[in-house]
C-alpha cells in the first residue's frame, strides 16, 4: 500500500506505519497539504462570508468604519443589515418550489410504491428533511462561497437499533480534502478529508476533526489501481481529544456541492468582491444614521459672553433666557439626505446588475406595480441563471447525495433492504416561478386546448384546478357527460375568477358554475 503525497511525504509516512490516533503534527500536517490545494486565501474569504452570512458583522463594519473615517468612524453609530443573506436569497430559486425524489429501475420507470426499498428511501429523504435543507445550501452557495458541503450519517434512535439518517451542513473552509495528484479535482480520488467540529461540540479549548483517510495501489503509470476502506479518526488539533481508529466500508459520507467549476483542485474560487460590497453598504448605512443624529435637528449658535457657565435648554416648553448684548439663533442643517439615499440606491441597483440579475433585483422599496410581460422580461437575467443552476443541483442530489443515504440504509438500517441493486435515484425539480398575469395565463391554457395541443387533463392542473394529472383524468371522468368540453375546467374565464364567470360551451349554450 502507498500512502504518499508530495504536500507532506514524510508526516504523511508516518501516519501510514500508525493505525492508532495521530498526533497533533500528524493532523496539522494533513490540513495544511488540504489547504494548499485550495485557491489562495480561501479560508479567509469564505469564513468571512459565513461571519457575515450569519449576522455577525458588527467588529468586520467597525473596522470598517475606523478605516473610512479615522477621526471619527470609532464613534459612528452602526446598525447592521444582512445584506448578504439577503442577496443570496434573492439570487437563489432552483428549490423555489419542493423537489420530487424518487427511486427508479434501470428503464427509468418509478419503483411501486410498497418496494421495500421505495419505501425505506421515501422514510429516508421525510427524515432528512431535504426540502428545508437542500434551500439552504443553495443559498449558502450563492454568498459566494460556491461551494458546500453535507455531512451525512446514520443514528440510532433506540435499544433495537432502530434508527434514522441525519444530516449536517459546513461551510467550505470546515472542510478539508487531499486528492490523489493524478485526479485533483475528482471527489473520487480523495483520499483524506477532516470536517471541523463545531465548538459547542468540543470541550471548545482546541478545534476537533473527524477524519476520513485510506490508502491506495498504484500501476506503473502512477494512476490508481485500488482503494482500501475508509479509516476514521477523531482528533484535536492540541492533541489532548484523539480516538483510535476505525475501519469504515462504505463511501465517503460526504457530498461536496460545487456552483462554478473548480480552480486546479477540489474547489472553485470564492467571490472576494461580495464582501466588500457589504461592508460597504453597511458603512454607507451608518454614514447615513451619523449624519440624521448629527443634523437632524437646528444647532444653536450664541453669540456673546455669558457671565456663568450654563447649559442652554431647548424644547417647547422652554424659553432660553439671553442677555443684554447677546442673541441666539438656530442653524438649519444643509445635508442631502435625498442625495444619500439615491446613492445608496444606484449602489443596489449596480450590484444587482453585477451579479446576474435585473437592477431592481435587490430593491428594499416596491416601486410600481409590473405587467406579466415586464416581469418576464425584468427577471430574464435571474431565471436565465437559475436555469443553469438546475441541472448542477439535480446531479449533487442523484449523484452524492441521495446514494450515500442509500448506502448508509443499506448498511446499518434493520430494516430497509440490503442492497438497492437495480434501482438509482432521481430527483424531479418543481415548476419554476410564473410571472404570468392571471388572465394571460388562463387565456394562453384555453388557446392551447382550442389548438388541441393540450387535453382538458393538462389544462385542469397548468390552471391549477387539479394537482397532477391522475387528480385531473378523476375529476373529467366524475364529470363525462354532464359538461361541455370548455365548462369542464370549471368555468374559467379571461377577464375574471376562474371559478365565477360564464363560458359559452361549443353547442353555443352558457353554462355557469352556480
Amino acid at each position: 500500500m502507498i500512502f504518499a503525497n508530495s504536500a507532506s511525504d514524510a508526516v504523511i509516512e508516518q501516519i501510514r506505519n500508525d493505525a492508532g490516533a495521530w498526533q497533533p503534527d500528524q493532523l496539522r500536517a494533513l490540513l495544511d497539504a488540504g489547504r494548499k490545494q485550495r485557491p489562495a486565501d480561501y479560508d479567509v474569504v469564505v469564513k468571512g462570508l459565513a461571519q457575515r452570512y450569519a449576522g455577525d458583522q458588527q467588529a468586520i463594519i467597525r473596522s470598517a468604519l475606523s478605516k473610512a473615517y479615522p477621526k471619527t468612524g470609532a464613534a459612528m453609530p452602526i446598525d447592521p443589515v444582512n445584506w448578504l443573506r439577503f442577496f443570496a436569497r434573492q439570487d437563489s430559486g432552483v428549490y423555489m418550489t419542493p423537489a420530487k425524489r424518487e427511486l427508479v429501475d434501470d428503464a427509468g420507470q418509478p419503483l411501486a410504491v410498497d418496494d421495500p426499498r421505495a419505501v425505506a428511501f421515501a422514510e429516508a429523504v421525510d427524515d432528512l428533511a431535504l426540502d428545508v435543507m437542500m434551500p439552504e445550501v443553495e443559498r449558502r452557495a450563492a454568498t459566494g462561497a460556491r461551494a458546500a458541503v453535507v455531512v451525512l450519517g446514520y443514528r440510532k434512535i433506540d435499544a433495537a437499533d432502530e434508527g434514522e439518517c441525519v444530516a449536517h451542513l459546513y461551510w467550505p473552509h470546515d472542510v478539508v480534502t487531499i486528492t490523489h495528484q493524478s485526479a485533483p479535482d475528482e471527489d473520487e480520488a480523495i483520499w483524506f478529508c477532516g470536517i471541523r467540529q463545531a465548538r459547542e461540540q468540543t470541550d471548545g479549548a482546541s478545534d476537533v476533526w473527524w477524519c476520513w483517510s485510506r490508502e491506495w495501489t498504484e500501476d506503473e503509470r502512477g494512476q490508481v489501481q485500488a482503494w482500501s476502506p475508509w479509516t476514521q479518526r477523531r482528533v484535536s488539533e492540541d492533541g489532548k481529544t484523539s480516538t483510535p481508529s476505525e475501519v469504515y466500508e462504505g463511501r465517503l459520507p460526504v457530498a461536496f456541492l460545487r456552483t462554478e467549476a473548480p480552480s486546479g483542485g477540489m474547489w472553485p474560487e470564492p467571490d472576494r468582491d461580495v464582501s466588500i460590497n457589504v461592508d460597504n453598504l453597511n458603512v454607507a448605512r451608518s454614514n447615513r444614521q451619523h449624519v440624521i443624529n448629527l443634523q437632524a435637528h437646528a444647532q444653536a449658535l450664541y453669540a456673546g459672553t455669558m457671565r456663568e457657565t450654563k447649559e442652554l435648554i431647548g424644547g417647547p416648553d422652554s424659553v432660553i433666557h439671553v442677555g443684554s448684548g447677546e442673541t441666539l439663533q438656530y442653524l438649519t442643517p444643509s445635508a442631502n439626505h435625498a442625495a444619500i439615499e439615491a446613492s445608496a440606491t444606484r449602489d443596489l441597483q449596480e450590484l444587482g446588475v453585477s451579479r446576474g440579475n435585473s437592477p431592481d433585483a435587490y430593491a428594499v422599496t416596491p416601486g410600481a406595480p409590473q405587467s406579466g410581460v415586464a416581469k418576464i422580461i425584468a427577471n430574464a437575467p435571474h431565471d436565465q441563471r437559475i436555469a443553469e443552476q438546475r441541472p448542477v443541483f439535480v446531479d449533487f442530489e442523484e449523484s452524492e447525495v441521495l446514494p450515500i443515504v442509500l448506502d448508509l440504509l443499506a448498511r446499518f438500517s434493520p430494516t430497509a433492504p440490503a442492497s438497492f441493486d437495480g434501482c438509482k435515484p432521481q430527483v424531479t425539480m418543481g415548476v419554476a416561478k410564473s410571472y404570468e398575469d392571471d388572465a394571460a395565463k388562463t387565456q394562453r391554457v384555453l388557446d392551447l386546448l382550442a389548438a388541441k395541443i393540450i387535453d382538458e387533463a393538462d389544462a385542469r392542473v397548468m390552471l391549477g384546478l387539479s394537482t397532477d394529472r391522475n387528480a385531473a383524468l378523476a375529476h373529467l371522468e366524475q364529470s363525462r357527460g354532464a359538461m361541455a368540453p370548455a365548462a369542464r375546467l370549471a368555468n374559467v374565464s379571461v377577464s375574471g375568477s376562474p371559478f365565477t364567470s360564464l363560458r359559452e360551451t361549443s353547442a353555443g349554450q352558457t353554462t355557469g358554475n352556480g
